[in-house]
């Protein structure tokens, strides 16, 4: 399970439009037992010199769907500013739906956010360059 999210997740990157360059910058896949474990980070540039991050834990348990329970996606423009960074560090416990949170432009406003995977942030993303 876990090496076909993993494929997906590179299939479906290397088939964006809006990516020019994806750099590897970690991916490891451990076994304990009964338990997989993904930990990626990719760094995507972006056709407008933009640069995407993407970082995910993910583990399969048995035959349980996979569970993600670590990510950061971050978003700046091709001068080095935030656009968006969609993470679930447990830093904002105020917020509905802690720790899922989304960081906003440069002033780094933080809203609430709705847990979301490395595939959903692509579809995001698909959405907001067409």
């Amino acid at each position: 399970m876990i090496r076909a999210y993993l494929r997906e997740l590179e299939s479906r990157l290397t088939s964006c439009n809006w990516a020019i360059a994806i750099e590897v910058a970690r991916c490891d896949i451990t076994g304990l037992d009964d338990i997989v474990i993904l930990l990626y980070r990719f760094r995507i540039k972006l056709k407008d010199g933009g640069l995407l991050e993407m970082m995910e834990r993910v583990i399969v348990e048995g035959n349980s769907p996979p569970c993600h329970t670590t990510y950061r996606f971050h978003w700046q423009d091709a001068n080095g500013k935030l656009i968006r960074r969609w993470d679930n560090a447990p830093h904002h416990p105020h917020l509905p739906g802690f720790p899922c949170h989304l960081h906003l432009g440069e002033d780094m406003s933080v809203e609430t956010s709705k847990p979301i995977t490395g595939l959903m942030l692509l579809d995001e993303m698909d959405a907001l360059f067409s």
